[in-house]
């Protein structure tokens, strides 16, 4: 039986999710992504990539991991749209980082 704090802890972890939504939403509307900032968007996926990590090394509750591996896809979402709507002329250098990051993470 689920108590009713993991039950509060679940539709909190499912709101937060949400929260990303209409960004991902907006952004496919108007085929741009240039509100996002680079900085956010490379703190907010190395955070919930560190977030994930802690929370399967940690075995915390289901809801808790599940959120962190559907942040993680929703802010990878908005980082390929950045990269696919808006040409910056820093784009091979971010992308560079993007994937020494996650090969970071790999190891």
């Amino acid at each position: 039986m689920v108590s009713t704090l993991e039950l509060l802890v679940f539709i909190n972890q499912a709101v937060y999710c949400y929260s990303l939504m209409p960004l991902i939403l907006e952004n496919k509307r108007l085929k741009t992504a240039r509100g996002l900032s680079d900085a956010l968007l490379w703190s907010f996926f190395n955070a919930l990539l560190a977030l994930t990590f802690c929370f399967f090394c940690l075995e915390m509750p289901l809801c808790y991991r599940l959120s962190a591996v559907i942040q993680v896809m929703l802010i990878g979402v908005l980082i390929v749209q950045r990269f696919w709507y808006d040409s910056f002329s820093y784009k091979k250098l971010l992308a560079w980082f993007y994937v020494a990051n996650l090969l970071g993470v790999a190891l």
